[in-house]
C-alpha cells in the first residue's frame, strides 16, 4: 500500500529483516526475495516489564481487550462482531469489551452508529488513545487480535508480558508462531464465532485461564531489546565486514 513499486527496489537491498516468519514467507512467495537474503528477528518491547504491571484478577465480569488504530486493517469492526457472537451464543458470560487506540472523527461516527444500533453502547467501549495504556492493559482478561493483517504487533508482546491470553486469526499475523505451546488461541481467519467460544471457555474454566496466562507471560517475557537487539547488531556488523 505504501510502496506499490516495491519490486523495483528489492535488488538494491542487501538484507531484509522480517519481524515474523509470516513476513519472511510473504517476501519470498509474493515478492520473489531470495530466502538467503532474509533474517527473521521478532519484534520487542519493554512496556510490559514495568514493575507496576501486575495482573488484576477477574471480578464480576470479563474484560475483553483490543488495541490499535481504529482502521479496517486492525479489524475494529470484527471486534464488535465478536461481542455480538458472545451475547448471542454465550449469554451467560458477563463481558465488557474495551478497545484502546486512536479513533478519528470519521471512524467515530461509524463506530458509534454500530454500537447504538446493536445495543452495545454499555457493553463495548472505544476509549481512544491513552498516554499510559498499561492500567487499561492490566484490566484486560483476554485480548483479541482481530487484525486482518499485522506482522507481529507490539501490543501482543506488551499484554503477553502481563500474562494476558491472546486470540488471533490464522494467517493474519505472526503471533501464532509463538503460541504453539499455549498463551492463547488461534482461530480460522475471520471466525468471530470461534473467538467468542474461546472467551466463554476462559470465563468458565479458571485452570484453563491460568494455564494460558502463565504461558503468555513466559513466551513474551523473551521479547525484549536485550534479547532481540543483539542479533540485529551482529547482522549489521557482518554486512559491514562482508
Amino acid at each position: 500500500m505504501y510502496l506499490p513499486e516495491l519490486r523495483k527496489y528489492i535488488g538494491q537491498v542487501d538484507r531484509f529483516i522480517a519481524v515474523s516468519q509470516l513476513v519472511r514467507d510473504e517476501l519470498v512467495e509474493r515478492w520473489g526475495v531470495p530466502l538467503d537474503r532474509i533474517t527473521v528477528v521478532y519484534e520487542f518491547s519493554e512496556v510490559g516489564k514495568s514493575p507496576a504491571a501486575s495482573k488484576q484478577p477477574i471480578k464480576d465480569k470479563m474484560v475483553v481487550g483490543g488495541s490499535g488504530l481504529v482502521h479496517w486493517r486492525k479489524g475494529h469492526d470484527l471486534f464488535i462482531q465478536v461481542a455480538h457472537c458472545l451475547r448471542r451464543e454465550h449469554p451467560d458470560v458477563p463481558a465488557k469489551f474495551v478497545w484502546v487506540g486512536r479513533l478519528d472523527a470519521q471512524h467515530k461516527i461509524i463506530v458509534q452508529a454500530d454500537l447504538e444500533r446493536s445495543g452495545f453502547t454499555d457493553r463495548v467501549q472505544f476509549v481512544g488513545e491513552l498516554e499510559d495504556p498499561l492500567p487499561a492493559f492490566r484490566e484486560m482478561d483476554v485480548i483479541l487480535l482481530t487484525s486482518r493483517e499485522d506482522p507481529f504487533p507490539l501490543v501482543c508482546i506488551e499484554v503477553g508480558m502481563l500474562g494476558t491470553p491472546l486470540l488471533c486469526f490464522q494467517g493474519a499475523t505472526g503471533i501464532p508462531e509463538v503460541l504453539a505451546d499455549g498463551g492463547g488461541f488461534v482461530v480460522p481467519y475471520l471466525d468471530v464465532s470461534a473467538m467468542a467460544d474461546h472467551i466463554a471457555a476462559l470465563w468458565h474454566d479458571s485452570n484453563l485461564r491460568m494455564f494460558h496466562s502463565e504461558k503468555a507471560r513466559a513466551v513474551f517475557s523473551k521479547f525484549t531489546p536485550e534479547d532481540r537487539c543483539p542479533p540485529i547488531g551482529t547482522l549489521i556488523d557482518e554486512m559491514l565486514q562482508g
